[in-house]
């Protein structure tokens, strides 16, 4: 995953590479260039790129989910941690993790999170992906 500025979002764009470097172009200008990352699902994204109304990292606003979620319950927050894991992009992380502590906002998950400690509950337990 490599970010392009906002104003290219939609747009066909080509993207060019070679083993050191990403060069993504609009035409035939050159939109942005990246320092190539082959890690699998790794993102690379330059501050300039950031949506408007989008201030600081997601990592940041990840730990402060959970240590939101660490006040409610530890099974929470060591849920919040492998579904984040599990997303691997740092959006898509931070959105699911926020929804997740919606419902526990709306519903009183904590509660329920209190509840799973018991043994009998455990094997009635279904964490998914």
């Amino acid at each position: 995953h490599y970010s392009m500025p906002k104003e290219y979002i939609g747009k066909r764009v080509e993207i060019v590479y070679d083993a050191d470097t990403l060069k993504i172009y609009h035409g035939l200008r050159l939109v942005t260039t990246h320092q190539r990352d082959d890690t699998l699902y790794a993102y690379t994204t330059k501050d300039v790129h950031r949506l408007p109304g989008r201030h600081g990292s997601y990592e940041k606003d990840l730990e402060q989910i959970y240590e939101w979620a660490a006040q409610t319950d530890n099974v929470l927050l060591l849920y919040l941690r492998k579904v984040a894991e599990l997303k691997k992009y740092p959006p898509a992380a931070f959105r699911s993790c926020k929804g997740i502590m919606a419902l526990e906002k709306t519903f009183g998950l904590e509660r329920l999170g209190r509840q799973a400690h018991a043994p009998h509950n455990c094997s009635n337990t279904n964490i998914r992906k």
